[in-house]
């Protein structure tokens, strides 16, 4: 264990409409191919509605996830996830 969290962006989960949040969080550990107790902080970054096919929408939902060891290999659709950008500068009083 580094002690230092890995993070993992991982791209295009489907999720359909009533469907329960829990499925990201399972979805995103069967890709990176953890357990759902692995994954120590999870983050939704994008989630775009696909309705190309008429009468079945979907949602499909971009996250990072936070792994306390690195994974060996990144699988299909999973990147190290990028830098958080640093705090804008403060601006001065008028």
């Amino acid at each position: 264990m580094t002690g230092i969290p890995q993070r993992y962006r991982v791209a295009n989960l489907a999720l359909h409409p009533g469907d329960p949040e829990e499925v990201l969080l399972r979805s995103a550990a069967e890709k990176l191919g953890v357990r759902p107790a692995d994954l120590s902080s999870v983050v939704v970054v994008k989630r775009s509605l696909d309705a190309r096919k008429k009468g079945h929408p979907r949602w499909l939902v971009s996250l990072e996830a936070s792994l306390d060891s690195p994974l060996t290999s990144l699988p299909p659709d999973v990147t190290a996830a990028p830098a958080p950008a640093p705090p804008p500068p403060l601006a001065r009083p008028p």
